[in-house]
């Protein structure tokens, strides 16, 4: 069963059954429940498209068998390539977030960083992951991501918390495993995962042993427990009627749960850094780096260039010089995004471990250029829609057998479109832009800063100075 399909993904999942908590109350059944739904489809979807020849691979683990590219390793910069185009293809598809992109970048990551720390202590670490992605590939799971620490005081480092749980960290080890206790937070997807695989937030240092830990831990593991995270008009997803949701199939994002590691036991051969604190980056950046370096963005924007273009021809201002200039603005964007993700593949490098490093400078580029880019294109979708996209009724008034013909008639268009279909599409704008997919893009796989840190550590500042010099006829002293 090396590629399951979106049928044998929802079995899979059944024998599961993750604790998670919805508001307030834990779910009984995750596949019927309205708030999971929009997430589980995108998820089905990544099952589905994995049975296409140019969305598979041949596992080096397997003897060559077929694989999905989502527990296929970037053992060169055309895997890279064919990650962020199957990325952008999915984002059109969904015109929202698929949650395995986590997973996938996670697997690279620590096949290189387990490698490492193996050369430089001895350990066995990498022997270990390449026996748990053996499982993986044969199985087809679905695996989470979980880097982000709660934190609690960031000025702060772990081990001067007053509450020490605030980074997860073991807190006990013995010959058959240690146990963890800590919490993840805002880990997308995670509720519909299999497996759930857990790196150190930041760099740990000396007198932070304990918080220089990676594993991986099925996801009905005892002591883990899901809490999931709100997001903006969340329950017009309960009402009977779901045009006001948007994007009735997908959603504008996938879910973020709060992980709970409650004394969680394991097993050594699932643990792959425990006390290193000098590789405890190793997998935290090159995760991050493979992660900016994605297509998913680019791909939900070709979906608000599109939605944006028919709100002006709905609109009857599709012609109007000033709205067409916005939407060149929006394609430019897009596509010097997806350029910076391909720019980061093909100027990648090879690793002593197999695997293509990419290039963080282009990553950096893409993620900091597109955390700012996002406010602008949601700036000019929501000049050229107007104020209806926030002031618009529901589809209940549409549907009121009383008041529903003046909605028809008085927020109708053009004459050609009919009204409902000029609501939907700015349902569809109004849910991608003021829901959570735009903060994702602002935040997710690291700040800002993180990006600006890494441009000037790995950007060869010194040599641009002295080619300024030259040009300048600087005698350089």
């Amino acid at each position: 069963m090396a590629i399951m399909t979106p049928n044998e993904y929802l079995e899979s999942l059944e024998k599961v059954k993750p604790k998670v908590y919805i508001h307030g109350e834990l779910a009984e059944d995750l596949l019927k429940h309205p708030l999971l739904a929009p997430s589980l489809n995108s998820m089905k979807l990544t099952y589905a498209v994995s049975h296409r020849p140019e969305w598979q691979a041949k596992s080096t683990l397997l003897d060559g068998e077929p694989i999905s590219l989502w527990t296929h390793p970037y053992f060169t910069k055309d895997d890279m390539m064919n990650k962020i185009n199957l990325e952008r293809m999915l984002g059109r598809m969904t015109g929202s977030c698929f949650q395995r992109c986590v997973g996938m970048d996670m697997i690279s990551a620590m096949w290189s960083a387990t490698y490492d720390v193996d050369q430089a202590k001895g350990t066995e670490y990498h022997k270990r992951f390449k026996e748990w992605l053996k499982q993986a590939q044969a199985n087809d799971w679905a695996v989470a991501g979980a880097m982000s620490d709660v934190k609690g005081d960031r000025g702060k480092r772990p081990n001067q918390q007053q509450d020490p749980d605030m980074f997860v960290h073991v807190v006990d080890r013995n010959k058959d495993g240690i146990v963890v206790r800590g919490a993840k937070a805002h880990i997308t997807g995670a509720a519909l995962m299999h497996e759930l695989f857990v790196v150190p937030t930041q760099t740990m240092r000396p007198a932070e042993e304990d918080y220089a830990v990676s594993f991986c831990v099925p996801n009905n593991a005892e002591g883990v427990i899901h809490i999931l995270g709100r997001v903006p008009s969340d329950t017009r997803r309960l009402e009977s009627e779901l045009m006001d949701t948007g994007n009735i199939d997908y959603g504008a994002g996938a879910h973020e749960t709060l992980i709970i590691f409650d004394d969680v036991f394991v097993p050594w051969e699932r643990v792959f850094l425990c006390g290193e604190t000098e590789h405890s980056l190793d997998a935290v950046w090159r995760f991050a780096s493979y992660h900016r370096e994605n297509g998913c963005k680019a791909g939900v924007f070709d979906t608000l260039v599109g939605a944006t273009a028919l709100a002006a021809e709905y609109n009857g201002l599709a012609q109007t010089g000033h709205i067409k200039d916005k939407l060149s603005d929006m394609l430019i964007q897009t596509e010097a995004i997806y350029a910076c993700s391909i720019a980061a593949a093909a100027l990648g490098r090879e690793h002593p471990s197999g695997v293509c490093l990419s290039n963080p400078i282009y990553t950096s580029c893409m993620k900091n250029i597109g955390s700012k880019w996002v406010y602008e294109m949601v700036n000019n979708a929501h000049d050229i829609c107007g104020g209806l996209l926030v002031t618009m009724p529901s589809e209940k008034d549409l549907r009121h057998p009383e008041v529903g013909k003046y909605v028809e008639k008085y927020l109708k268009g053009v004459a050609e479109v009919d009204t409902e279909d000029r609501m939907k599409i700015f349902r569809y704008i109004e849910n991608l832009t003021m829901g959570p997919i735009q903060v994702e893009i602002c935040v997710g796989a690291g700040p800002s800063q993180a990006e600006r840190m890494v441009i000037r550590n790995v950007v060869p500042i010194e040599e641009y100075k002295e080619l300024a010099r030259k040009l300048a006829k600087i005698k350089n002293d």
